[in-house]
C-alpha cells in the first residue's frame, strides 16, 4: 500500500519523487527507458534504483510509471497512468508482468495492457483496460477468455466497467452492455444487457433492437455534457441492490403493521396477526433492465425493470386455545412468491428551454404464487389471503411507488445534471434528438434555419 501511494502521488506529478540519487536504468530496462524518451519521456525521471521483482524479475519505478522486466518475457514493459495505478493496487507482479506498453485499442476510445502470471501453472495471460468513461478495470481467466471471443472491447458487450467479483456462487464482470459470469459448475455465460427482459414473452413486440446505455447533450455534434452509463442495466441494477436493506426493513416494521390491521379491520379480532419474528423478505437480486427505443430519433426512451422471484415469508400468531380448531402452537407458515415487472420513460424535450424527466412508473406483478401450510381453520385462511393480497395487489404497488422504491431515483438525478445543458443551447435551436453509435442517445441542438440532415 505504501509503494501504491507514492506511485499514484508520483504519477499526479509531485516533482519530490524524482529523487536526485536515483540510479539510471540500464540493461533490458534501460533499453526501454530510452526508446520511450529517457528523462523526457513519458514516465520522467527514475526513482531510486533497480531492485528485484516477485519471482524472479526486476523493475525501475519513474515520477510517471514503472518498468518491468522477467528473463521469462524476455522484454522490459512499461506501466503508468490509470493503468499502472490499477496494476499497483492489484499486487504489481502478483497480478503478473507486463507483456506490452500501454497501447491504445483498436476502436481508439480505450487503452489497454496485458499481463501474464509467470508463477502459475500455464502461465495465464490477464488485461487491464481503461476508458475515460469507465476508469482502468482488471480481467482475466475464463471470463476473459470468453470476452475475448465475443470480440475483445468491439464486441457486443464492450469495455469492462468492473473487475471481477463474487456475485453468489459466481464469478462476474460487468461491461457496458451486459456481464459475463463463470462457476465451475456451469462455465461461463454472457448475459447482455436486457437479456432477461427480452427473452420473456410477458410483452411481446413492445421493445425495438435499439438499446441506450446513456445520453449526451451537445450543440451543432460538439458534447457539452454527459454520461454514456447511467441507463445501462448495471448502473440501473446496481442501484436496486442498494435499496434491498431499506426494503427488508420496511417489509419488517411497516408492511407487516399494515397487514396486520387489515387482518383485524377484516376479522374482527386481534389474537391473529403476522408475527414480526420469522417473516422475512427477500426482494429480488436477480434485477434486469434494458432502456430501449423502437427507432433511432423519437422523443422518449423505454426503460423496463424486470425483477423475478420475490418472495414473502411469514407466520400467523393464533390463540392459544383449542378454540376453532387451532393451537397457538400450530404458527401456520405461509410464502407469496412474484415477479415484478417495472415501466417508465425518459421525456425527451424539442426546444432548448425544455427539461428532460421521467414519465409515471407503473408496476405489474407477474406469476404471484401462495403457499401455506398448517392452514385449518377459516379464520386463519382469511389472514393468509389477506397477507398474500397485499403482496399481490394494489397494497404493495401503491406503497412502493410512494416510498420511492421505483421512481428511479439515480436516473432522474443524471436527468437533471443534462437539462442545464439543454438550457445552455440557443433558443434559435431545435432539439433534435438521435441514437449515436454505439448506444448513446444524443440531444444535438440545431440551428432552425439549416433544415439539412443532422449527421451523428
Amino acid at each position: 500500500m505504501k509503494r501504491l501511494n507514492s506511485f499514484l502521488l508520483c504519477t499526479l506529478g509531485f516533482t519530490l519523487c524524482a529523487s536526485t540519487h536515483a540510479a539510471e536504468p540500464y540493461g533490458k530496462i534501460g533499453e526501454k527507458y530510452a526508446a520511450l524518451g529517457g528523462h523526457g519521456g513519458a514516465l520522467g525521471l527514475p526513482i531510486g534504483d533497480e531492485t528485484n521483482a516477485p519471482f524472479g524479475g526486476r523493475f525501475h519505478d519513474f515520477k510517471m510509471g514503472s518498468i518491468y522486466w522477467h528473463p521469462q518475457i524476455g522484454q522490459a514493459y512499461e506501466v503508468y497512468g490509470a493503468i499502472g495505478g490499477k496494476f499497483h493496487e492489484l499486487g504489481n507482479a502478483q497480478f503478473g508482468y507486463p507483456i506490452t506498453d500501454e497501447s491504445t485499442t483498436p476502436d481508439r476510445r480505450g487503452r489497454y495492457n496485458h499481463f501474464r502470471a509467470v508463477q502459475l501453472p500455464g502461465k495465464p495471460e490477464s488485461s487491464i483496460y481503461w476508458t475515460p468513461e469507465s476508469g482502468a478495470h482488471e480481467i482475466h481467466g475464463l471470463i476473459r477468455d470468453a470476452w475475448a471471443k465475443s470480440g475483445w472491447e468491439r464486441g457486443e458487450l464492450g469495455y469492462p466497467t468492473s473487475d471481477e467479483y463474487q456475485d453468489g456462487a459466481f464469478r462476474r464482470s460487468n461491461f457496458e452492455h451486459g456481464y459475463i459470469q463463470w462457476s465451475q459448475n456451469t462455465g461461463t455465460r454472457i448475459v447482455k444487457a436486457g437479456a432477461a427482459i427480452t427473452s420473456q414473452q410477458a410483452r411481446p413486440n413492445t421493445f425495438g433492437t435499439l438499446l441506450v446505455n446513456g445520453m449526451e447533450v451537445s450543440v451543432k455534434g460538439r458534447v457539452v455534457a454527459g454520461d454514456p452509463l447511467f441507463l445501462s442495466e448495471n448502473a440501473v441494477c446496481g442501484q436496486w441492490n442498494t435499496h434491498l436493506g431499506e426494503l427488508n426493513a420496511w417489509v419488517q416494521g411497516q408492511a407487516i403493521a399494515r397487514i396486520n390491521a387489515l387482518i383485524a379491520a377484516k376479522l374482527h379480532r386481534t389474537d391473529v396477526g403476522i408475527r414480526t419474528s420469522g417473516a422475512h423478505v427477500n426482494f429480488s437480486a436477480a434485477c434486469s433492465f434494458r432502456a430501449e427505443v423502437v427507432t433511432a430519433c423519437q422523443n422518449s426512451i423505454t426503460l423496463r425493470l424486470l425483477l423475478p422471484g420475490n418472495s414473502f415469508q411469514a407466520y400467523l400468531m393464533t390463540p392459544v386455545t383449542a378454540k376453532d380448531g387451532v393451537f397457538g402452537d400450530s404458527d401456520p407458515k405461509f410464502i407469496v412468491r412474484a415477479d415484478f415487472d417495472v415501466t417508465t420513460s425518459v421525456r425527451i424535450p424539442t426546444t432548448p428551454g425544455g427539461t428532460l424527466g421521467l414519465g409515471q412508473s407503473n408496476i405489474r406483478i407477474l406469476n404471484a404464487k401462495l403457499e401455506s401450510h398448517n392452514v385449518t381453520a377459516d379464520f386463519i385462511k382469511a389472514a393468509v389471503e389477506i397477507g398474500s393480497q397485499f403482496f399481490t395487489g394494489k397494497d404493495i404497488l401503491d406503497t412502493l411507488l410512494q416510498d420511492r422504491m421505483f421512481k428511479f431515483d439515480s436516473i432522474a438525478t443524471s436527468l437533471g445534471k443534462l437539462s442545464p445543458a439543454l438550457h445552455s443551447i440557443p433558443s434559435s435551436y431545435r432539439i433534435d434528438s438521435c441514437l449515436r453509435n454505439p448506444d448513446v442517445f444524443r440531444l444535438d441542438g440545431t440551428d432552425i434555419v439549416d433544415h439539412g440532415p443532422v449527421v451523428h
